[in-house]
């Protein structure tokens, strides 16, 4: 919905734009939500494509704030891109080698398993990136796991700081270790982020998806036209906003 409230604001008329979504998620209360643990070293966890402009650079240096204010943090990145040597130079002059860790392409049914298993998941899109609706998003509620999160307008136009995530400003590495610092020395927090996951999960899924989109337009017959116009943004006006 937010990419398709974009064509509109660019001039694209309602009534030509068919929001379409993903095959849903599984029910969200298949999982639990989850309480700040008591370990002593937290773990974060990024999962992205490895470039600049998807933030990873900036949560390696808030990693070494955290660090140097005697918060024992750890990150995990899952991904491949260009940018990967950068950071781990980066990681290294900032004596993080060994609190960083590189694993490289995951599959996609490990990647729920390691949002829930962290303590918080970055999803730190700067604005210059061209983002639709970051997956990371809806993973990462499934897995009730609480939300880092940039404040890139697609990413705004469906979280709500302090509701259903922590927000900070795209770039920012010291917002981001404050909003870090945040979650995991406040229990109720963390918990409330956690329990409020399943309802915006439930929000953001649309219900018409991408395949029958396909299959109507592909067909063509009069009630697949129908159909098709009953589903454009027009329509749906107010979703996720």
């Amino acid at each position: 919905m937010p990419a398709c409230h974009s064509l509109s604001n660019i001039g694209v008329k309602t009534h030509k734009i068919v929001p379409w979504d993903f095959p849903p998620f599984p029910p969200v209360s298949d999982y639990t939500p989850k309480q700040l643990t008591q370990n002593s070293q937290k773990r974060l966890f990024f999962a992205g494509s490895i470039v600049e402009a998807k933030g990873i650079l900036e949560c390696i240096e808030a990693v070494g704030l955290l660090n140097q204010q005697g918060l024992d943090v750890a990150l995990t990145i899952a991904g491949k891109g260009r940018a990967q040597e950068r950071c781990k130079q980066l990681a290294e002059s900032l004596n993080l080698s060994h609190k960083v860790d590189f694993l490289g392409q995951v599959k996609h049914d490990e990647v729920i398993q390691f949002m829930r298993s962290h303590d918080a998941v970055f999803v730190p899109t700067r604005w210059e990136y061209s983002e639709s609706g970051p997956m990371t998003l809806r993973e990462t509620l499934l897995a009730r796991t609480p939300i880092i999160a940039s404040d890139h307008p697609i990413i705004r136009a469906q979280l709500q700081d302090g509701k259903n995530c922590l927000m900070f400003e795209a770039g920012n590495p010291k917002q981001i270790a404050q909003k870090v610092q945040s979650l995991l020395t406040d229990p109720v927090l963390y918990q409330r982020l956690s329990k409020n996951s399943e309802a915006t999960l439930q929000r953001l899924n649309h219900p018409v998806r991408i395949t029958e989109v396909i299959s109507r337009w592909f067909h063509n017959t009069p009630a697949d036209q129908e159909w098709l116009s009953s589903c454009t943004l027009d329509k749906f006006p107010a979703a996720s906003r």
